[in-house]
């Protein structure tokens, strides 16, 4: 590795002692980013600005690695990046910065043992905010200003005997009956018998939002896949969990059971069903066509939620402390696009939700209808401006809301480019303190510079119009890749 990656090397070790915090999904070092310059997350909200999946200053998904020089006996490539941000609004400000690092240890082609780590150290610059100020988080609530974090770090040998791999260190799950983020072990075999069998297993300690102490934390779960017919997966998992809370000691047994078939090149069909203790959770199905001849897609889903969510394991219901019981209720969900020449493209859909029984409905567990559409125009314009224009309808609670997104970007070189837009949210929740924010309106604007192979530097800046006063904010980012 090159000599300047060791301060922030000496930070990522430091990390593994310190609390735990949820991270993005694990992703490789061989991966392209979106913009390090992120809205505010958004939930439930009428449309979404580009990278808004993150929350403010969260690793972003890792840029294209360079690569580790010919011959390496073990190589190790990754990113790092740094990013500022500083927020501002009458009368109250905050200035933070965050650094990630993010490393492919290995080569599966020619090292018996890979691994992949992901770090993220925060610091406020301006000093910890009270807890009157708006934009007071949950790193304010720690002793010190600086804050490491440690989101990945696994050691992977494959190609072991019967076993396709085996995996020791802090990891992630995501095709488990619930989300899966633990300190632990995993192993899956490789396939065999006529029905192509493979089996798995996994275990160890938990990892949990902002937790204080993982005492009296485990899980364990173990799957069974099998292709036994022509076009056909059925899956089968049991997961045990642990979880002590301030709302008592909860352990929970969840089954999942889920069949794919596809029939012929265009079609294929899903379901799934999902038992907590003794009781049916939930159910779900859907149907995907798709044709690229004809550039047409069509996705249609159902789920329905069959017994009442109330306090249980936070990875099965990790919402329950903020929101409550979540009622048995029905969702439908259709999605389609379409390719109407090499430069337009539509989508459309619509989303159906209605809470089983009329004398559950409440503030969270409501019916809703929402109705969307967007048009993309790729390079359309004689200027070479690619927009995506979105509109949507909500109809829930009484309440009848239209609204409108837009984005505009152009490629100025293969080196520049910018974007520009506007995105409207029903409400907000502020990633860190969890505050609401009602009918917000975004304007941003992006800016990306690729200055070498190695290096990128991003620039954004969002005005989020609400009230009783607007918020401001700039993030300034530079990924380096090696």
């Amino acid at each position: 590795m090159r000599p300047g990656l060791t301060p922030t090397v000496a930070l990522l070790l430091a990390a593994v002692g310190c609390k735990s915090v949820a991270g993005p999904r694990a992703v490789s070092a061989s991966q392209d980013p979106p913009s390090v310059a992120v809205p505010t997350a958004n939930q439930g909200t009428s449309s979404v600005a580009p990278d808004s999946a993150a929350p403010a200053g969260a690793i972003a998904p890792a840029p294209e690695a360079i690569g580790a020089p010919a011959g390496s006996v073990y190589p190790i490539h990754g990113y790092m990046t740094s990013t500022y941000r500083g927020r501002w609004t009458n009368g109250d400000h905050d200035n933070d910065v965050y650094e990630t690092l993010a490393l492919d240890l290995g080569d599966p082609a020619r090292n018996p043992w890979t691994g992949h780590v992901m770090a993220r150290v925060d610091a406020d610059i301006d000093g910890k905010g009270g807890s009157s100020s708006v934009f007071h988080d949950l790193d304010d609530t720690f002793d010190g200003t600086i804050q490491p974090y440690l989101y990945d770090a696994w050691m992977e040998r494959r190609d072991l005997g019967s076993l396709e791999r085996v995996r020791l260190g802090r990891q992630t799950l995501w095709d488990t009956p619930v989300f899966a983020w633990f300190d632990g072990a995993s192993m899956e075999t490789k396939e065999f018998g006529t029905a192509h069998w493979k089996l798995g297993a996994y275990g160890g300690m938990p990892v949990h939002l902002y937790e204080s102490s993982r005492a009296g934390d485990f899980l364990a779960g173990a799957y069974a896949e099998a292709r036994p017919w022509k076009g056909g997966q059925a899956r089968l998992d049991g997961m045990y969990l642990e979880d002590e809370t301030e709302l008592g000691q909860h352990t929970n047994d969840l089954w999942h059971a889920g069949l794919t078939q596809a029939l012929g090149t265009h079609l294929r069909l899903d379901g799934g069903w999902t038992r907590l203790e003794d009781t049916n959770r939930d159910v779900s199905a859907s149907a995907t066509w798709w044709d690229a001849a004809t550039d047409f897609n069509v996705r249609a889903s159902y789920f329905q939620l069959l017994t009442t969510q109330k306090s249980l394991a936070s990875e099965v219901d990790p919402y329950f402390a903020t929101l409550s019981e979540l009622f048995p209720y029905q969702q439908i969900g259709l999605l389609a696009s379409k390719g109407l020449s090499t430069k337009v493209r539509v989508q459309a859909g619509v989303d159906l939700r209605r809470v089983s029984d009329d004398g559950d409905i409440g503030q969270f567990n409501r019916d809703f209808e929402r109705y969307f559409g967007t048009v993309t125009l790729l390079d359309t314009f004689s200027s070479g401006i690619t927009s995506n224009l979105t509109g949507e309808i909500w109809n829930g609670g009484g309440s009848d809301i239209e609204t409108w997104g837009l984005d505009l970007a152009k490629s100025f070189s293969k080196a520049f480019e910018a974007s520009a837009g506007s995105v409207y949210a029903l409400y907000t929740v502020e990633d860190l303190t969890g505050e609401e924010r009602d009918h917000v309106r975004t304007y941003y604007v992006r800016l990306r510079w690729k200055r070498t192979a190695a290096t990128t530097w991003d620039l954004r800046f969002d005005v989020e119009d609400m009230d009783p006063d607007p918020i401001e904010t700039v993030r300034a980012g530079l990924t380096w890749r090696f």
